[in-house]
């Protein structure tokens, strides 16, 4: 069987550290049942060991995809779109990162035959927002520590010219 081949643990080991899943390495890849390599990974606890590392490096992996996106996604320029006369490109010749960004494609043709094609891109400020929020650069809520009381909270909120309101330890 492949899973005593002495190469398959690294095989499936890179498979997983370059971002690739069990189950794709498994059906599709050698074409095995998955309970029948997880269960042989779960046998030996240094075979288990070598394959939780690889999905700690996955992870890794999948956070910076996720992060390239955001990236991309935020700091696109239409302008890759047009050619040097101010015409859409035609979508083959679009670069793959540029078409990464395309959100939706709409072609009409009107009765004079004359094509229209209109390019719907992904939301910038969305994208921003969302990278901004993997770095912590944005404060949703504030943590309090300390407790305050109802009447705390209304005799403050009350008194003329508060700017706060103190808690008890």
């Amino acid at each position: 069987m492949l899973l005593n081949e002495p190469t398959f643990l690294d095989d499936l080991c890179a498979h997983i550290s370059d971002g690739g899943t069990l189950n794709t390495f498994v059906r599709i890849v050698h074409d095995i049942r998955f309970m029948s390599v997880w269960e042989w990974l779960d046998e030996d606890p240094a075979r288990r060991e070598r394959y939780n590392k690889a999905v700690g490096v996955q992870g890794e992996v999948h956070r910076d995809l996720v992060t390239d996106g955001l990236v991309d996604a935020a700091t696109y320029d239409i302008a890759q779109l047009f050619d040097p006369k101010g015409r859409p490109l035609p979508i083959h010749q679009v670069s793959p990162w540029m078409r990464a960004n395309i959100a939706g494609i709409e072609t009409t043709v009107n009765e004079a035959g004359s094509v229209t094609t209109k390019y719907r891109m992904v939301d910038k400020t969305k994208n921003r927002e969302l990278l901004g929020k993997r770095y912590g650069m944005f404060v949703d809520k504030i943590e309090h520590g300390g407790r305050l009381t109802l009447e705390q909270m209304v005799a403050a909120s009350m008194s003329p010219g508060s700017t706060g309101m103190k808690s008890e330890g």
